[in-house]
């Protein structure tokens, strides 16, 4: 399949089938069973003719309410920070370049890929929260439900809820 058959117009039903075939009734199960994984290498078990953010948009749109939509932020947080900083939190030589990408990543995804501009607020909100826990040189999230990670999160999304009102 060529990368305009990627995103050809039935690109989400064929995903969702694709993902139904292997056992799953929705992404998010799918990328449940695919912890800490980063989405382009979830992406990549599909198959070729599947991209990264394909999966974030679908991952998105699945949400219902404000509790699923903290739980996939929690989750895509995680994935990030292991897609990105593959020595943990400020480890390595290039860790400013590494850090810079993946707050980077972040945004983008949280804003962009949700197609929730106001999601924006909550991915810097949560990206400081997270920096003010001053996680060690070489931390890594065990989980999406890693404490700095569920922390960060509720604070972008008390932060963002506070400056609309």
């Amino acid at each position: 399949m060529s990368r305009f058959e990627t995103w050809s117009t039935d690109w989400q039903d064929r995903i969702k089938l694709q993902v139904q075939d292997e056992g799953y009734c929705s992404i998010s199960t799918y990328l449940k069973a695919w912890p800490n994984i980063p989405l382009f290498k979830v992406a990549r078990r599909l198959g070729p003719e599947v991209a990264a953010v394909q999966l974030a948009i679908i991952y998105f749109s699945e949400a219902q309410n404000d509790d699923e939509l903290k739980s996939i932020s929690r989750d895509l947080l995680c994935r990030i920070l292991h897609s990105n900083l593959r020595k943990g939190w400020k480890g390595g030589r290039h860790a400013d370049r590494m850090m810079a990408g993946a707050y980077s990543e972040w945004l983008s995804t949280m804003e962009l890929r949700s197609g929730l501009t106001e999601l924006r607020r909550v991915a810097q909100d949560a990206w400081q929260a997270l920096e003010k826990s001053l996680p060690a040189h070489g931390w890594l999230p065990e989980n999406a439900n890693d404490g700095r990670i569920v922390e960060a999160i509720d604070r972008g999304w008390e932060n963002a809820k506070s400056q609309v009102e």
